[in-house]
């Protein structure tokens, strides 16, 4: 009998001991003891150090079970690692003062030593269970939280993108302006615009049919992904056969330079429209650049794009036209249909 008793103590002895340790990982204790969170460990697990002293010096109140609250605010705010190390330091005092006769489990309560020393390792038993318990079923919030946070992540990008052209959509366009507005505003820094508009693309829609005119807005959405853009830069669908291009930092001739060259690009295509005269699928451009300042709205650099694109436009198309101050006409405010 007092063999099997010993065999049966070391056995929960083993059980309890070798995944705690196990459960104390190198990171978890960085971590623990990080300058951020260093004295909330130490107040912590001294906390459970010396309740766990107070409760097992007297015999006189069978009180282990407030450990517990202290117990689960060391899993709560030290993971895993921290609870282990807790129940570890609260075992310490807990078997010095169970093997001197000493506590809520001692042989006045029990019968016997061997007895104590079993309710105690069975105390220590139930202690680590709760903690891998309650470890566990964190870590599975967490996970759900992250893949929750992943799901929303990626809806979000989704919405962000045209889903004919891969491009950037309206309102991902809309945030991004608005965003460089205000940086420029605070850099005093220039913010430069291009407008694209498809030339005659109701006729390519009406002679080639809607599916062939997608096809046409995913050429020209590859050539404005493969210009030589910054990673400031934004190329995006503005709506129908509308494109845009945001270059921060960028200054008028730089950006009548890219435009100039991404018209190009679409004319070598030589992307057949017949019902257009010359035959080809072409685009006309408006640029502007501005120097945002505080009072005057992100909207002012698109309706500046927007009428030189309508100069480029009602002067032939297939080219490309910069705003100016000193540039205004009588039409300026009107818009072409197509």
């Amino acid at each position: 009998m007092g063999l099997l008793n010993w065999f049966i103590g070391d056995a929960i002895g083993m059980a309890i001991m070798a995944p705690l340790i196990l459960a104390i990982e190198r990171q978890g204790l960085a971590a623990m003891f990080s300058s951020v969170r260093r004295l909330e460990t130490i107040a912590i697990l001294g906390g459970l150090t010396l309740l766990s002293l107070g409760i097992f010096a007297q015999s006189a109140f069978p009180v282990v079970f407030l450990l517990f609250p202290l117990l689960l605010l060391a899993i709560f705010r030290l993971g895993s690692s921290g609870s282990a190390t807790g129940v570890f330091l609260m075992a310490v005092p807990a078997a010095y003062f169970t093997a001197h006769q000493r506590g809520p489990f001692a042989p006045a309560m029990t019968g016997s030593l061997l007895h104590s020393i079993l309710l105690l390792q069975g105390f220590l038993f139930i202690s680590l269970a709760t903690v891998y318990a309650v470890s566990a079923a964190l870590a599975d919030r967490d996970r759900q939280q992250q893949e929750m946070t992943a799901a929303y992540q990626e809806a979000d990008l989704n919405a962000g993108i045209d889903h004919v052209t891969g491009l950037a959509n309206r309102r991902a366009f809309d945030r991004k302006l608005a965003r460089e507005w205000r940086r420029a505003v605070r850099e005093h820094g220039v913010l430069s615009l291009i407008m694209i508009d498809v030339d005659q693309f109701k006729l390519y829609n009406d002679h080639y049919g809607h599916l062939a005119g997608d096809a046409c807005l995913r050429t020209i959405g590859s050539i404005l992904k493969n210009a030589p853009l910054r990673e400031t830069d934004l190329a995006a669908r503005y709506g129908g056969e509308e494109f845009v291009l945001l270059l921060p930092r960028a200054a008028s001739e730089g950006a009548s330079i890219l435009a100039e060259r991404i018209r190009l690009a679409v004319a070598d295509r030589h992307l057949p429209h017949l019902p257009y005269h010359p035959g080809i699928v072409t685009i006309s451009m408006g640029v502007a650049t501005m120097r945002p300042s505080e009072g005057c709205s992100e909207l002012m650099l698109i309706e500046k794009a927007d009428r030189a694109l309508y100069r480029a436009k009602r002067e032939g198309r297939n080219q490309v036209k910069s705003w100016s101050e000193s540039h205004r006409e009588p039409g300026d405010q009107e818009r072409e249909v197509d």
